[in-house]
């Protein structure tokens, strides 16, 4: 039996990648591939507000 962890952010969505940050499981679209983190972190690091998947810089 497998389990599948959904995505942290939008809880809908499979979680294929992890955060280098939070470690949270989060799906491609909550993932910034250039800084390796979940759009969460991302947002505290850029200091933007409210960063959605096609917003995320790189």
């Amino acid at each position: 039996m497998s389990t599948t962890t959904v995505c942290a952010v939008c809880e809908a969505a499979a979680a294929g990648r992890t955060c280098t940050l939070c470690g949270s499981g989060v799906c491609g679209a909550h993932f910034d591939t250039g800084h390796g983190c979940c759009v969460d972190c991302l947002e505290g690091l850029t200091g933007a507000g409210d960063v959605g998947p096609g917003d995320a810089p790189g």
